[in-house]
């Protein structure tokens, strides 16, 4: 399978995933972060219901960006309070951009 359809697989044929390689594993996980996809594909392997049969490597590896995208999630929602709630005085409408989505 070529290099770039590896991790397109992992996102639509979740079930996939449980076959890889640990090489294959190294491949995807450095095209997923690339594409910022890590989290989304640990989402994906445990809505599958195959997480826990992945490598105890990649799970770990899944996990932690996982754990970083909720804490960079929250971390922007409290930024995103504290500007509405100063700019709710002024009446001035909160407009986000995409890096805040």
């Amino acid at each position: 399978m070529g290099r770039g359809l590896l991790l397109l697989r992992a996102l639509r044929e979740p079930r996939a995933m449980h076959g890889f390689a640990l090489s294959e594993w190294d491949l995807v996980l450095r095209q997923a972060r690339g594409t910022g996809t890590v989290a989304r594909l640990c989402a994906i392997a445990q809505s599958a219901g195959i997480f826990g049969a992945l490598p105890t490597r990649v799970r770990e590896r899944l996990e932690t960006e996982h754990a970083a995208v909720a804490q960079h999630h929250r971390l922007i929602r409290w930024e995103v309070t504290r500007v509405r709630r100063a700019l709710a005085p002024a009446g001035v409408p909160l407009i986000l951009l995409k890096g805040a989505a």
